[in-house]
């Protein structure tokens, strides 16, 4: 009985891992958010942008050097010490190429953004090619040994080493360097970290066999990934170029506030358990259990927490923005729909990655960006919430070939599938309904007092309702809290 050995035990381990990615995306977050208001205090806002550009394209690298080639180690159960050791050189070869063509392309980069001072530093930027390609393979072998507390405190090293020399820089006078110098660096200690904790290392070896069993997948998630990138931050570009400074100052932080859930908890906890999916492959009683159990949590946690923006968004805005951001409201409140559309996108996704299935994921994925793309494209002339219902309209759309990829792949039926999302739905639909009756009642308060009333009586309700629906995600996160039941099962052969 495979499933009942296996699943006890990874459940522990995922659901150990989850605790240590939403408490590191905390930490992450909130050192992040102070690093920034440091850093943006002592410098132009010529000077963060710079560095914003230089961003896009790292991370749009990070896509194959870290994201598709890390997946591709932790979906793989076939994969030895030299097949291993290839995919490290490759990571290292495709690194060298990818500095090469940033070197020829810089005049071009350059007159794209009108910025001559790129030339100066994208030659030094090209360094953090090498250093996402030398962390890579030792960072996905400790994400699937479950040990994310070590990939924790390697990001968070990084993080704070980094911060400290960049404001170190700024109180010596440098500038555009210090920020330059805090990216390069957060990323190098934290690869270095990943690569000395891990005690794999490689050998001097590089074979195109090895690098053959995960072609296909490396191949199918880069190009799905960087149309991902591309589609996700098009609507930025466009409100930018299009609608002004102004305007995509208000549409990204609506934006940003709102995907915070989805990031932080529903990204955390599907990769926390993608190793688990991977391991139990085949397995179709003991994956379909497990991942039925992880996406009811994942569903329950971000619903409720974007049903409380939603209710709570005006308060949000006046108390932690100020007045003068109150014009995003409309704005947040359609992103929490997207968002919560969003998680149940991202997590199959995640799940059907995890079974290897990336020529699926990518065609509903060009189907997805299509669609996107075109709507995002007509509905620019409605201005900022037209962008947003743009967004809306094609998340319910793509959902419905998304979830069928599912199905297929998870050998659920769609009946059980919605039932696992049924109680979630009755609860949120509720929460909404008197969380919106009560800020009406409570119109004489306003800002803090209304919102510690609010937070109070939503959260009593979630656990009253949640009890009355039979959601049994609120009982295991009360467990969590008291640590009960949190002791490993006896470790079992798979």
């Amino acid at each position: 009985m495979r499933s009942e050995q296996t699943i006890p035990q990874l459940q522990w381990k995922s659901i150990t891992s989850a605790k240590w990615n939403i408490g590191g995306q905390f930490l992450v977050q909130i050192l992040n958010v102070g690093g920034t208001i440091i850093l943006s205090r002592w410098l132009p806002p010529a000077a963060v942008g710079l560095l914003l550009m230089l961003s896009l394209i790292s991370n749009f690298v990070a896509i194959i050097l870290n994201h598709a080639i890390g997946s591709a180690i932790i979906q793989s159960g076939s994969l030895n010490n030299k097949d291993l050791s290839s995919i490290f050189w490759l990571n290292i070869l495709l690194a060298a190429v990818f500095h090469i063509l940033l070197l020829a392309a810089s005049p071009l980069i350059s007159g794209f953004y009108r910025e001559d001072a790129l030339l100066r530093y994208l030659p030094y930027f090209g360094l953090i090619f090498f250093f996402y390609a030398l962390g890579c393979v030792s960072q996905a072998l400790l994400v699937k040994k479950h040990m994310f507390k070590q990939v924790v405190v390697g990001n968070l090293t990084g993080i704070i080493i980094s911060f400290a020399v960049a404001i170190f820089m700024l109180w010596r006078g440098f500038g555009v360097e210090s920020l330059l110098a805090q990216l390069l660096l957060n990323t190098f200690i934290s690869s270095l970290y990943f690569f000395i904790i891990e005690k794999w290392k490689p050998a001097l070896h590089l074979s195109i066999l090895s690098l053959r069993k995960v072609q296909r997948f490396i191949a199918h998630l880069s190009f799905n990934s960087g149309l991902e990138y591309f589609v996700f931050n098009l609507d930025n570009f466009l409100v930018g170029r299009y609608l002004g400074n102004s305007a995509l100052g208000l549409y990204g932080r609506a934006r940003q506030w709102v995907f915070l859930p989805v990031q932080n908890i529903a990204f955390a906890i599907s990769r926390s358990y993608f190793p688990s999916f991977a391991q139990l492959k085949g397995n179709t009683p003991a994956l379909q259990e497990m991942y039925l159990f992880s996406f009811r949590f994942t569903f329950y946690l971000t619903s409720i927490a974007i049903t409380y923006m939603i209710v709570s968004a005006e308060d949000l805005v006046m108390v932690f923005l100020g007045s003068h951001w109150m014009e995003i409201v409309p704005l947040f409140i359609w992103f929490s729909l997207t968002g919560i559309i969003g998680t149940i996108n991202g997590f199959n996704d995640s799940f059907i990655t995890s079974q290897g299935q990336t020529g699926l994921l990518l065609r509903t994925g060009i189907f997805e960006k299509v669609l996107t793309i075109a709507g995002l494209l007509l509905a620019l002339r409605f201005g900022l919430q037209g962008l947003v219902f743009a967004r809306l309209v094609t998340a319910m759309m793509v959902v419905i070939p998304k979830t069928n990829a599912l199905l297929i792949v998870s050998e659920l039926s769609l009946k059980k599938w919605f039932r696992s999302l049924l109680p979630t739905i009755l609860i949120c639909l509720c929460l909404l309904a008197t969380g919106l009756i009560s800020e009406a009642l409570m119109n004489s308060m306003k800002g803090i007092p209304r919102l510690l009333c609010v937070s109070l009586l939503f959260l009593v309700l979630t656990g009253f309702l949640s009890r009355i629906f039979k959601e049994d995600s609120y009982q295991y996160i009360v467990d969590i809290l008291r640590r009960k039941n949190l002791q490993p099962p006896k470790e079992n052969a798979l």
